[in-house]
């Protein structure tokens, strides 16, 4: 099975107007296998849109104790989900984590980002040590419930670089770039039902015969 990362860049309708206090701008990233299945997921926030970093937000209370990394070059990553493990096993799982993983640090190094702050499951946090991540907890492991069950996240801030990259490559044995970006999408005018169901298709027209030249291997 192969894959491949793709960017899909969301601009606000909001930004047209004078008195939007803040875009909605974000860049999802998007696993997408041979089937034009979307099977990982995840998102980039740049400073100046919605995120979960922002202040006296009920995230940022809850969590973050500590003061955060802050400026142009700091984005904040959330909604990171890989695998279907139930779907596929395992090791298709993890593929699809380093594919979403390696294509979050190559979007960094692309866009000169140096630290991405996150709210992380606390066992993600080890995991990404154990890969040679450089990460900085920002708080301390809180509980949290959800319809889904209880849980326990963590605040932190991790590093981006060339070094980070090429880490995180030969962590999931890919041989080079995953990453392929599409045209900006109108947030205001395509509905996040229509968004949803992109996920599971193609995404955009023509990206194919990129993805089948640079697609990766699951190792």
């Amino acid at each position: 099975m192969r894959f491949f990362c793709l960017i899909l860049t969301l601009v606000s309708t909001m930004n047209l107007r004078a008195e939007a206090p803040k875009p909605r701008n974000g860049d999802k990233l998007l696993v997408i296998n041979d089937d034009d299945q979307v099977v990982a997921s995840g998102r980039l926030n740049p400073p100046w849109a919605r995120n979960q970093y922002e202040e006296d937000g009920h995230l940022r209370t809850r969590f973050v104790s500590s003061v955060p990394p802050a400026g142009p070059c700091v984005w904040e990553g959330s909604r990171l989900l890989g695998g279907l493990p139930d779907q596929y096993g395992k090791a298709y799982a993890r593929a699809t984590l380093g594919i979403l993983l390696a294509g979050g640090q190559e979007f960094c190094v692309r866009r000169g980002i140096t630290d991405v702050v996150s709210i992380f499951e606390t066992q993600a946090m080890s995991r990404l040590m154990s890969l040679g991540w450089q990460l900085k907890p920002l708080g301390l492991p809180t509980r949290y419930e959800t319809s889904h069950g209880e849980g326990e996240a963590i605040a932190a801030s991790w590093k981006t670089s060339h070094r980070y990259l090429a880490l995180t490559r030969d962590a999931f044995g890919i041989s080079g770039p995953v990453l392929f970006e599409a045209e900006p999408v109108l947030a205001g005018v395509i509905n996040p039902a229509e968004i949803s169901q992109t996920e599971k298709h193609a995404p955009t027209a023509g990206v194919g015969d990129r993805r089948r030249k640079g697609a990766v291997d699951a190792a």
